[in-house]
């Protein structure tokens, strides 16, 4: 699964293919790595972007269904 998939499965935000995608992805290297830890606050400002899914329309669809 990937982590844009996951995300959307947990929180409904469907995170655009290039940028938010790529912040998940850090964020989560972060984690495996022990640099953040659940104790830390993040806040990441979610822009929408789903618009950039439209150059991938069978991919946002097989993901996410949209």
């Amino acid at each position: 699964m990937t982590i844009a998939k996951e995300f959307f499965e947990q929180t409904g935000i469907a995170p655009d293919p290039v940028y938010d995608s790529r912040v998940l992805t850090v964020l989560v290297e972060q984690f495996d790595n022990g640099n953040l830890t659940a104790a830390d606050n993040i806040l990441w400002l979610h822009s929408g972007g789903i618009t950039g899914w439209a150059g991938y329309p069978s991919e946002c669809h097989e993901l996410f269904g949209l």
